[in-house]
């Protein structure tokens, strides 16, 4: 009996060697969706999605490449229906883990500009292609109250990240954000390969450029 029960506990440990942790859904625009994700093992990625569980009929890789490896995955599915539910699956390494679903928004146009921007760094070194997640919080009383939608985007190969601040939604995705450009707060939550990571907060006034951020 104890011989039987250790080989279940390393069958099992050896079947989530790639198992997706920390799945996020970001960006959700009328036609597209961003999923990114922490492996717990090394590996490439990919999202099978269509219209229903039974019918995962168009896929999609990391923005980086087909054959891009790590622990860190960003995949952006584009093209899609205006407020239409999609199912969807994770695959790593070729196999498939995580299923969900998320539905789109009806459009919504905005308009100007407001550039947020900075760098992550990891010790000396540019922290190169780490997921940056943000999300606006009202700080004044001014224009949408609480907490915006969540977006993301990815640091460059020098470190930086950029993310146009019209484009965030209100919570329920059903608008966009109104925000002070001064006594917001903007709230980023960075994850980055061997689980390094940092979340910090800045005013609207303080992002173009941000402070640099250091990974611990």
């Amino acid at each position: 009996m104890k011989r039987l029960f250790f080989v279940l506990v390393v069958l099992g440990m050896a079947t989530i060697s790639h198992a997706a942790t920390d799945v996020t859904l970001s960006n959700i625009t009328d036609s597209s969706v961003t999923l990114s994700w922490i492996s717990e093992g090394t590996g490439t990625c990919q999202v099978n999605y269509g219209l229903s569980a039974g019918s995962l009929t168009s896929t999609a890789y990391d923005v980086r490449g087909s054959k891009t490896t790590g622990q860190i995955h960003y995949v952006s599915l584009s093209n899609l229906a205006p407020v239409t539910t999609y199912n969807y699956q994770l695959l790593s390494n070729n196999k498939p883990y995580q299923q969900g679903t998320f539905t789109t928004m009806a459009a919504v146009i905005p308009s100007g500009s407001c550039l947020a921007y900075g760098r992550v760094c990891d010790g000396h070194n540019p922290a190169v292609g780490a997921v940056v997640c943000l999300w606006l919080e009202d700080g004044d009383g001014n224009g949408s109250q609480g907490k915006s939608a969540l977006a993301s985007c990815l640091t460059d190969e020098n470190g930086y990240w950029f993310y146009d601040l019209i484009n965030l939604r209100t919570s329920n995705n059903k608008g966009l954000f109104e925000f002070s450009k001064s006594g917001d707060g903007l709230y980023l939550n960075v994850s980055a390969e061997k689980g390094a990571e940092l979340k910090t907060r800045m005013d609207t006034g303080a992002c173009m450029p941000a402070r640099d951020l250091y990974l611990k």
